[in-house]
């Protein structure tokens, strides 16, 4: 299992940046310096910097700590995307839901859209759009008699994020969505816009010490605690069951194999009788999770009942 940030350095930027700024405007006392409204901040100070300034930081303690969960349970988007893919769309994600931002300001007049509520809302909420989109579920439940899957938790945090400041928080929410949209759709091509090597080079060279993580070392059964007297642990006697288990089961499986009595366009030739075996998941999960075990592979299948969308949503999450 990776550990909380391994592969995220974006993600662990974003918290760093958000939390630290959060924490210097609140002792600094620079608050007041966040709101962005219509009148007077734009009509008559001209105070254009604050489009700027309204998104680096929140005012209070609750929206700081909601938007850091939400953050950290979107760090597995970097992880599906790459940094590289993750930073661009963090980038276009902010740009589109400002200009919404400030379009609504400019054009719209009405009270929800004179006065925004400080804070990345649009940031946030375009990555919950684009983990609904591209994230699958582990599993789904029944409750109150709905069907819920594991990933309501982060879209009650979202709701419960709007909620704080709420109706200031409706354009931004929005604005957001509206933009995760825009990108899972591809609307212009805007997935394949990215960074120029050369800004993701001097990123790497200034930050790279303090967000990178180290390379991951392989990690196998040798790695598994060893007893006195030659005595084997229980979690090894249970890798290696599976093991016999699932090699049982694909030699019962070909045994299985029947001839189709020729008749019509039947051609006679042998069928298997599922139509993915077992190992057959295990070798394409271990070819889109190269550095998982196999026996954490095994594992993954048996918890989601040999379903390999859920065990490869398993690995994503748990690798």
């Amino acid at each position: 299992m990776l550990e909380g940030f391994t592969g995220t350095p974006i993600s662990k930027l974003l918290m760093m940046t958000l939390g630290l700024n959060s924490i210097i405007t609140n002792v600094m006392s620079w608050k007041p310096y966040l709101g962005l409204r219509f009148s007077p901040h734009i009509v008559r100070d001209h105070q254009y910097w604050r489009v700027f300034t309204s998104m680096v930081a929140f005012r209070n303690s609750s929206e700081l700590l909601v938007s850091l969960i939400l953050i950290y349970r979107l760090r597995i988007l970097e992880r599906l995307f790459g940094t590289k893919k993750y930073c661009s769309f963090l980038f276009m994600a902010t740009f589109i839901s400002k200009s919404l931002e400030v379009f609504s300001l400019f054009f719209i007049r009405t009270k929800l859209t004179n006065v925004f509520a400080p804070g990345p809302f649009g940031l946030i909420a375009a990555g919950v759009i684009e983990y609904y989109s591209v994230v699958p579920s582990s599993f789904k439940t029944k409750l109150f008699g709905f069907m819920v899957s594991d990933k309501a938790f982060t879209y009650l945090l979202l709701a419960q994020l709007g909620f704080i400041q709420f109706p200031f928080t409706i354009i931004p929410l929005i604005s957001g969505m509206i933009a995760g949209s825009m990108y899972s759709n591809n609307v212009a091509d805007i997935q394949f816009w990215r960074f120029p090597n050369i800004l993701n080079k001097s990123f790497a060279h200034v930050f790279g010490n303090i967000l990178f993580s180290g390379p991951l070392s392989p990690r196998g059964t040798e790695t598994l605690p060893q007893l006195n007297n030659g005595q084997r642990s229980g979690f090894s006697i249970g890798l290696d069951s599976l093991n016999r288990n699932n090699q049982t089961q694909n030699e019962t499986q070909q045994t299985n194999m029947r001839p189709v009595a020729p008749s019509g366009n039947n051609t006679g030739q042998s069928i298997p009788q599922d139509d993915i075996t077992v190992e057959e998941n295990i070798l394409q999960l271990q070819a889109m999770f190269p550095d998982s075990s196999r026996e954490r592979i095994i594992i993954a299948l048996q918890s989601s009942n040999y379903d390999p969308n859920r065990a490869a949503s398993n690995l994503l999450e748990f690798p």
